[in-house]
């Protein structure tokens, strides 16, 4: 019989049996619930007058069950914020996914289809778009989007290196301020119509930026048929 190490029974020990799938279906379910009725009242309510007992009441739950999967208000805002991210950053990814397996190649298109992806998916959770605009969130929140911002890794680099400004701090930071501001004014149209028309001029914005080079440089245009192909229109 071959002898077992200390470390490996005591880890043995410590295992303890799995959870049960219906355990573990039961825990998501209720973190669900618990996210969907925070932000139905963070829209209503904002973040400062929001209170968990008003959450864990939408949600029919207790608000013990907040600071058990959460640990409070501050990390369920957190969380819906990273989730409305993910959420923009997969769709840009498809998107541009698709406009490669499509055929394009031109910088300008496929930053165009990332970029239409992050903003026609603000418009379908402008609730939360407009909470995140609107600054009213938990203390350092605005440092924390500033430091993810600016951290290198962060998920708006794939679009800077598909734009070819990657390299140029300046007209990367142009480009990201036009997707910002372009959030704040889809969050404030009346209508899918008004939504769609301002993405369109953020489409043509960037592509204006990027046909025209830094400063100094030389321009190098680009195909505005291979975008407008992309965009349908």
């Amino acid at each position: 019989m071959v002898a077992q190490a200390p470390e490996q029974v005591a880890e043995r020990q410590h295992d303890g049996p799995p959870a049960p799938a219906w355990q573990w279906a039961r825990t998501e379910q209720t973190r669900s619930d618990l996210l969907a009725a925070a932000r139905e009242v963070f829209a209503e309510q904002g973040y400062t007058c929001a209170k968990v007992t008003d959450i864990a009441a939408r949600a029919g739950l207790s608000v013990g069950s907040i600071y058990h999967h959460f640990g409070g208000k501050n990390e369920l805002y957190l969380a819906l914020w990273r989730r409305y991210n993910l959420a923009r950053e997969e769709a840009a990814a498809r998107a541009v996914a698709r406009a490669r397996n499509a055929g394009a190649t031109d910088t300008a298109a496929l930053w165009a289809a990332g970029a239409q992806a992050i903003l026609r998916t603000t418009w379908k959770r402008r609730d939360l778009a407009a909470l995140f605009c609107a600054g009213n969130g938990p203390p350092d929140f605005e440092d924390m989007r500033q430091h993810r911002r600016s951290s290198p890794g962060r998920p708006g680099d794939a679009l800077l290196r598909i734009s070819g400004s990657a390299g140029d701090p300046l007209l990367a930071a142009v480009l990201a301020a036009l997707l910002s501001e372009g959030a704040k004014a889809i969050v404030a149209a009346t209508s899918h119509r008004q939504a769609e028309a301002i993405i369109s001029d953020i489409l043509e914005y960037g592509r204006r930026l990027m046909a025209a080079g830094p400063p100094g440089g030389t321009a190098q245009p680009r195909s505005h048929e291979d975008l407008a192909d992309l965009l349908g229109h």
